[in-house]
C-alpha cells in the first residue's frame, strides 16, 4: 500500500513540475567558423577584450570555468531600481571552430522579489531575450571580427 500511495505521488509530483511554465531552461548557440585572418588564439583574445569591455560597461562579469578551451562566464546587472539583469555565457574554442552559448536569462524585479527566467514562454520578455541575444552573439561577433 505505501508503494501505491508513494507511485502515485510521484506520478502527481511529475505532472506538477511538467505543468509549471516558468522551469524551461533557455538556451541558445551560434557556430562560428574560423578564418584566414584569425586562429584559436587570436579570437580567445579577442574574447576577452569582449569580457573586458562588458565589465567597462558596467556589467558584473564572475568567472565560472575557465580553461584552455574554454570560457564559462555569469554576467549581470543591476540597474538604478534594483532590477538585476543575470545570463551565463559559454565560449567555447575548439580547432576548427568556436562557439558562443547562452544560458538562462532571468531579471530579478525587485518590486516583487522574485526571479523571472526570460525565456520563450514569457512572451513579455521578449525585447529584453533579443537585446540579450544581440549582446551576446552580433556584438561579440563584430568585436572579434573588428580589425583593430
Amino acid at each position: 500500500m505505501k508503494y501505491i500511495f508513494a507511485l502515485i505521488f510521484l506520478i502527481f509530483s511529475i505532472i506538477t513540475f511538467s505543468q509549471e511554465q516558468d522551469n524551461e531552461i533557455y538556451h541558445s548557440e551560434k557556430k562560428y567558423e574560423y578564418t584566414k585572418f584569425d586562429d584559436k588564439d587570436l579570437v580567445k583574445m579577442k574574447t576577452e577584450l569582449y569580457i573586458r569591455r562588458l565589465k567597462n560597461e558596467g556589467f558584473v562579469i564572475n568567472k565560472n570555468q575557465i580553461k584552455e578551451y574554454k570560457f564559462d562566464i555569469n554576467v549581470s546587472n543591476e540597474f538604478k531600481d534594483k532590477n538585476i539583469l543575470s545570463f551565463n555565457l559559454v565560449f567555447s574554442f575548439f580547432d576548427t571552430f568556436y562557439t558562443v552559448d547562452l544560458w538562462s536569462p532571468k531579471i530579478y524585479i525587485a518590486k516583487k522579489k522574485q526571479w523571472i527566467s526570460i525565456n520563450k514562454i514569457n512572451p513579455e520578455y521578449d525585447k529584453l531575450r533579443e537585446a540579450i541575444e544581440k549582446l551576446s552573439f552580433d556584438e561579440y561577433e563584430n568585436d572579434v571580427n573588428a580589425n583593430f
